[in-house]
């Protein structure tokens, strides 16, 4: 919507209401996660395990697919 409005291709139209940690956020480079430092331990593994399960169930779910029904 910025650049339409503007005619600038940079500009980029922020939401009313938005807080200075918002656009802050909006605008601050992305960075990368270390994973090749990360070492977990069998219990953590383990429950690492479990919430992938989950997620994956919930991502699957009618809910996620089809929305709540609400508008």
């Amino acid at each position: 919507m910025g650049p339409i409005l503007t005619g600038s291709p940079t500009a980029v139209l922020i939401p009313r209401g938005a807080k200075p940690h918002d656009i802050e956020w909006m605008f601050a480079e992305p960075k990368t996660i270390p994973v090749a430092s990360v070492s977990l331990d069998p219990e953590e593994m383990r429950l690492l395990g479990y919430f992938d399960r989950d997620l994956r169930e919930m991502l699957g779910s009618a809910f996620m697919k089809d929305g709540s029904g609400c508008s």
